[in-house]
């Protein structure tokens, strides 16, 4: 009689904890849902006022339009796989081709728009302080164009072996959790995975944080050498702008790299149970995106107000 109760009990433990874990994905998905139709609607709006506007083939431009079009990919095609795993709780089709093919894609969306950031992030040092320096035709392709080309080129190739072709193990995917349950590199190959966290995604986040916080204090110690108004409005808006998108990523991405980053080298339990809901706040890097562009952007910020006003 007490094994049945003890055993009465264990079961409505289970119910209990699916049906919660039912309603969280529920409220993830009505939240992720609403963020993403405002989000599509202001890349589009983006895009299309970025392309009659001249001042978007602008250097300092060039990696915030790349990043808005892998934000676009993610937001249309990628973020919408996501969203039905939280509607149905299955992958749809629940396959181990597509398993594969979004694991590789997402994966590589994610990592490619973090690089790139981390790219920028350097190189808005040279834009602001020493914008002369891409005025050379072959200083401007070796240093700009080539970075973005070598990143855009090998992080996809470095996940087609990792998750396509996966050397190392063979995939077990599992349809009904996030990312097919992840591939089997990251749980069985820990040096592939060392790399790919270290190289792909700690780097960046800290160069991220470190370049633009110098970039700050550089902005602040060049005001009172620079007398020129004009000179100081435009260092301001350059830097502004890399720092505000950068502001993003931090917040999104830094948590659980941390957290990741001890579960890796220190203690594999550390906060285990909150990880997937840490790892929420990463898919509001592309949904938030356009929102900061739009903001930091006068000019698109006026024609977006002037739109709406005419609307209502």
């Amino acid at each position: 009689m007490l094994s049945l109760a003890s055993r009465s009990l264990s079961n409505l433990s289970i119910n209990s904890s699916t049906s919660l874990e039912t309603d969280i994905n529920s409220i993830k998905y009505i939240i992720l849902l609403s963020f993403l139709i405002v989000s599509l609607v202001l890349s589009l709006f983006i895009f299309y006022h970025t392309l009659i506007t001249p001042a978007a083939r602008k250097l300092n431009c060039h990696i915030i339009i790349i990043l808005l079009c892998l934000n676009f990919l993610q937001t249309s095609t990628d973020l919408p796989i996501l969203i039905g795993i939280f509607h149905t709780g299955y992958l749809r089709p629940a396959s181990s081709a597509f398993c594969t093919f979004w694991v590789w894609y997402d994966f590589s969306l994610n990592a490619m728009s973090i690089c790139l950031m981390a790219f920028a992030s350097i190189e808005r040092h040279i834009i602001v302080f020493k914008w002369k320096f891409f005025q050379n035709q072959m200083k401007r392709y070796i240093f700009h164009y080539l970075p973005i080309i070598i990143i855009l080129c090998w992080i996809p190739l470095f996940y087609i072996v990792a998750v396509v072709i996966s050397p190392t193990c063979q995939q077990n995917w599992s349809y009904n959790l996030i990312s097919c349950g992840q591939p089997c590199y990251v749980l069985y190959d820990k040096y592939l995975s060392g790399f790919d966290f270290i190289f792909h995604l700690l780097i960046s986040i800290f160069i991220i944080a470190i370049s633009n916080i110098t970039l700050c204090i550089r902005i602040i110690y060049q005001k009172r050498k620079i007398q020129h108004a004009a000179d100081q409005r435009r260092q301001q808006k350059m830097a502004i702008q890399l720092i505000s998108i950068a502001i993003l990523y931090i917040a999104g991405w830094f948590p659980s790299i941390i957290i990741q980053l001890i579960q890796l080298y220190f203690d594999p339990s550390f906060l285990a149970h909150q990880l997937e809901s840490i790892l929420f706040s990463i898919y509001f890097v592309p949904l938030l995106l356009p929102a900061i562009c739009l903001r930091i952007v006068p000019q698109l910020t006026k024609r977006f107000s002037t739109i709406i006003g005419r609307k209502l």
